[in-house]
């Protein structure tokens, strides 16, 4: 006979399997429309079906509207119940499993075994053993057949067995882990046929070819009411993030093949790449190439490239500093080495930027900002800086006007911050003293906050009339790196 211990140690290897996923942004591809369009086309075939779709991880769930809680004849799913209730009451001591209880509950699952599932139904409880998962899992739209004997009429509606598996897997439903292991180890057990025979690769083993790793419960019956029925459902994936539920009848008419087809075209259109993608699939991706630094000018350029699955449009890229982040914008840049690496998104995809750069040792990363069903804005890579301590700033302006110019912008020095620093303005080579640099500018914050914000200068100086060049250098006062020339201009004074 076999002991908890025993069932505790055969899936132990099935429990290092079930990964615990981080939360993650809500990220799916159109998944409303892709069960709109598997609804329309299993219409088309004239198969009712009831569609849902769950990623555990995200919380994202998608079903077609009022047919996911229309009840359908459960067929063999309701075994899963039947196992799931046995399991529960055997664990809490109400009775012991024989070894043959345990070899009748595996080919039940894994084989969709009738004999067996009608033991354990007309021994352990009947149309009770619905009404007691119905009150452990909290599901309010599942009933128990209306005639006792009959549990393939168990009525199941798609929204339910989504909230069951849902809760089965995150332990909800009270049952320990080692017997949530054990369920899962035997639907990812199915075998290609029933006990009878029957062909029960139908829906998700046949509709998702990619998958490595399937758990599936199916169920199939035939003609009560002139009804024929198939049903699909299970987990996807290594770490059970995704419930699949296709549930599929229709008239007796056009056969068991064609109500199969129709169950499988549903998983088909939901999935086209005959996987379901994953969020990291659809991150975007490239390259932070180069950073480069003039010490002359203090001025960090930065060039690379990024590209988003999602779109052939420019993706925006993010730069830190330090503790400074900076938005590069829109990557538009024309590349066309990338272009012939990704002919299908184009050559706009590169960044190439200038920023004033304090002096002292950096790591310099670049990110790019995910555009739509991605879960991360991923890395693109970081750079290593060590950067003379002197003045950097900008010019923002040089306006002209009668027998004047006015200069404004800022400037700073790292290792003197929050201080001021002083600046000079150099006309056609003349150097002028502007004083401390020390007008409010709370746009500094955004990127080099740390520094303070108090660095600004806006001066007017009288000219002559006619073309000048007009240059602003920042002083140092620090250790004797030298002044810093953080840009010129050329105006024509009237």
């Amino acid at each position: 006979m076999k002991t908890w211990l025993k069932i505790v140690s055969a899936v132990v290897a099935l429990g290092a399997a079930l990964v615990v996923v981080g939360p993650a942004e809500a990220h799916h591809e159109n998944m409303a429309q892709r069960v709109q369009e598997a609804w329309s086309d299993a219409s088309g075939r004239n198969t009712t079906v009831a569609i849902s779709y769950m990623d555990r991880v995200t919380g994202e769930y998608r079903d077609n509207g009022s047919m996911a809680h229309a009840r359908f004849g459960s067929a063999s799913l309701v075994k899963l119940f039947i196992a799931d209730d046995v399991l529960y009451r055997a664990w809490r001591g109400e009775f012991v499993l024989s070894d043959y209880d345990w070899q009748q509950l595996s080919v039940m699952l894994r084989s969709s075994d009738d004999p067996a599932a009608s033991r354990f139904w007309s021994t352990k409880g009947g149309p009770a053993i619905v009404n007691r998962i119905k009150a452990r899992y909290g599901l309010n739209e599942i009933q128990p057949p209306a005639s006792a004997p009959w549990w393939g009429l168990t009525q199941v509606t798609s929204f339910d067995l989504t909230l069951y598996y849902q809760r089965m897997l995150s332990g909800a439903g009270g049952l320990p882990s080692f017997l949530i292991d054990y369920i899962i180890a035997q639907l990812r057990g199915y075998t290609a046929n029933g006990t009878d025979g029957f062909y029960q690769r139908m829906g998700l083993p046949d509709g998702l070819p990619g998958e490595g790793v399937l758990g599936v419960k199916q169920g199939w019956m035939c003609c009560m009411n002139n009804v024929r029925t198939i049903h699909s459902t299970g987990i996807v994936g290594a770490d059970a993030r995704y419930i699949v539920i296709a549930l599929g009848q229709e008239g007796t008419g056009p056969g068991w093949e064609h109500t199969k087809t129709s169950v499988t075209r549903v998983v088909q259109k939901l999935f086209p790449s005959g996987r379901i993608p994953r969020p990291a699939e659809h991150n975007p991706f490239g390259s932070f190439d180069v950073a480069g630094v003039d010490t002359e000018k203090m001025v960090l350029r930065s060039q690379g490239w990024v590209i988003d699955p999602d779109t052939t449009g420019p993706v925006t890229t993010h730069l830190y500093i330090g503790g400074g982040g900076f938005d590069l914008g829109p990557s538009a840049v024309n590349r066309p080495d990338i272009g012939q690496h990704f002919p299908a998104y184009g050559s706009a995809h590169g960044f190439d930027a200038t920023y004033p750069l304090p002096g002292g040792q950096y790591n310099v990363c670049a990110y790019a900002i995910n555009v739509s069903y991605g879960d991360a804005n991923p890395l693109l890579g970081c750079k290593a800086l060590n950067v003379p301590q002197k003045p950097f700033g900008a010019i923002d302006t040089v306006t002209p006007s009668a027998g004047k110019i006015r200069i404004t912008g800022w400037v700073l020095e790292s290792e003197l911050a929050p201080n001021q620093s002083p600046a000079h303005v150099l006309i056609d080579g003349v150097a002028y003293d502007m004083g401390w640099a020390g007008v409010s500018r709370p746009d500094l914050a955004n990127g080099y906050g740390r520094f303070g914000t108090n660095h600004g200068f806006d001066h007017t100086r009288s000219v002559a009339p006619g073309t000048h060049q007009v240059c602003v250098r920042g002083v140092d006062l620090g250790i004797a790196a030298g002044d810093t020339v953080i840009g010129c201009r050329t105006v024509t004074v009237p």
